[in-house]
């Protein structure tokens, strides 16, 4: 609705296409998210580990990585990974509110088919038990550590626990031809890459239960 309203308004915002940026900058947006994931953590757990946003690309002398995207979605999706990265880190490496934190890296790399994001925490990973059911719709493991009882929350808070953050990343992913994969290294950390498809080179995909999906 969102973009389709952008798309009809008297005045086109310059270098979007309704609400689709012609030339996203995938590292500045990851830059806004990982300020808003820190906030939210450092409100929630009183501290925060550093992200590291970097671009292989420019690291080796070349520009900044660009795509045609929705700026406002992939900032959503990097939200939901960068909070939960923070919090599994603060979770399993924080005795008070002074300790060093090993920081969260976002590392993003552009290749022909498109850009990859991957966003690596030393968290201690997502137990095997676990791991199946993490992006389903109102799974999560936010209280499964006590921090529920210590904070006297019943419910989901800015940071976490309502079970919705990681599923409707993947929703709006999949719908811009794009995806979501998790790897645990149980007993260190999870990675969590996203795999940008140009939208210009993408159809929007549908659900097979829609009347609009091809059969």
């Amino acid at each position: 609705l969102s973009h389709h309203a952008r798309l009809r308004r008297a005045v086109p915002e310059p270098g979007f296409v309704g609400a689709l940026e012609l030339s996203c900058q995938p590292a500045e947006v990851a830059r806004l998210a990982a300020k808003d994931s820190r906030a939210a953590c450092v409100g929630q757990l009183g501290q925060a580990p550093a992200i590291v946003v970097r671009e292989a690309v420019v690291e080796g002398g070349g520009t900044p990585t660009t795509c045609t995207h929705w700026p406002s979605a992939l900032r959503y999706v990097l939200r939901e990974v960068f909070k939960n990265a923070c919090r599994a880190v603060v979770e399993r490496h924080s005795d008070g509110f002074d300790d060093e934190l090993p920081p969260v890296y976002c590392t993003i790399h552009s290749g022909p088919r498109g850009v990859t994001l991957c966003i690596s925490d030393q968290g201690g990973g997502i137990p095997e038990t676990e791991l199946e059911n993490v992006g389903k719709f109102m799974y999560t493991t936010y209280g499964s550590y006590g921090d529920l009882a210590a904070s006297g929350q019943h419910g989901g808070t800015p940071l976490a626990g309502y079970g919705v953050g990681l599923a409707l990343s993947r929703l709006f992913l999949r719908y811009l031809g794009s995806d979501l994969s998790i790897e645990s290294r149980p007993g260190f950390g999870t990675e969590v890459c996203l795999h940008l498809c140009d939208v210009r080179e993408c159809f929007e995909h549908l659900s097979q239960t829609s009347p609009w999906a091809q059969p």
